[in-house]
């Protein structure tokens, strides 16, 4: 069996500071290679643009040409041009930790069944001085109806999950819809909705995998941020996740996100 896994790493420009982030990105994916004996990391930037000064640093470079280059646009166009069993996105701002797919290998062995493997996620500001964990609440106690995984039920709750570093069934992933690009903010949520509707099953290992930046000027969540109205029209892309899980097509794709927002008031 091919054990190669791809590392998706989304890109809509390539300034100065984002090949330094880059690089640092593709230099954990080659440590990580040290750790992972089972099979071959495959680096692949998709872009909407070409770029031969920096090929050098990827495996693969995959040209976005489909129109859509939101960060779903962006992973959806890249896990329909790969080949490998398991992928998993990385932000080209992130890291993973040395021997998160090590962790994988460990952990996947009787749990072949698992759809999305979540790390536990050290998250930290922009500069490094505070941090937490992230995905971590599965690991508690009756939050959910087995130890360490998600179910439909407990993600009514708490929304508080995000796939990047997961490493995701590339097959469950295009069978269940992959992103909703129409969905801002909540994109994440609403996949585990429909994923965990359709009970495939999300498994969190309790090992740190990743280490995500927040809060960096710029970054995509801070550009979402800054276009929102504040913490109710936020609510209101949670509130269209919680409605739009049922259905596996992105339906609302075209419609504008104030339209979108309408909606749900």
């Amino acid at each position: 069996m091919n054990n190669d896994i791809t590392i998706v790493i989304p890109l809509h420009t390539l300034g100065s500071e984002n090949v330094d982030f880059l690089k640092k990105a593709i230099d954990s994916v080659r440590t990580c290679q040290k750790y992972y004996n089972d099979g071959k990391l495959i680096v692949s930037v998709v872009a909407p643009f070409e770029d031969s000064t920096n090929t050098n640093l990827v495996d693969k470079w995959i040209l976005n040409d489909s129109g859509d280059t939101t960060y779903c646009g962006q992973v959806n166009y890249a896990v329909q041009h790969i080949d490998t069993k398991y992928f998993s996105i990385l932000e080209y701002d992130d890291t993973y930790t040395e021997k998160w797919f090590k962790f994988f290998k460990d952990y996947v062995f009787g749990n072949e069944d698992v759809s999305v493997f979540l790390p536990l996620t050290i998250v930290t500001d922009a500069g490094g001085e505070h941090w937490q964990y992230g995905n971590e609440a599965a690991l508690a106690e009756f939050f959910s109806s087995e130890l360490g995984f998600l179910d439909f039920d407990c993600l009514q709750d708490w929304s508080a999950f995000a796939l990047m570093g997961a490493i995701i069934n590339r097959e469950d992933f295009v069978n269940v819809g992959m992103y909703k690009p129409s969905i801002k903010l909540a994109f994440d949520y609403e996949l585990l909705l429909r994923m965990t509707n359709k009970k495939l099953r999300v498994m969190v290992i309790p090992k740190e995998g990743y280490k995500h930046i927040v809060g960096r000027e710029n970054s995509m969540m801070d550009v979402y941020r800054k276009e929102m109205d504040g913490t109710d029209e936020v609510q209101k892309w949670f509130e269209l996740a919680k409605r739009e899980y049922q259905y596996t097509e992105d339906r609302k794709k075209g419609i504008s996100r104030k339209q979108k927002v309408e909606e749900v008031k």
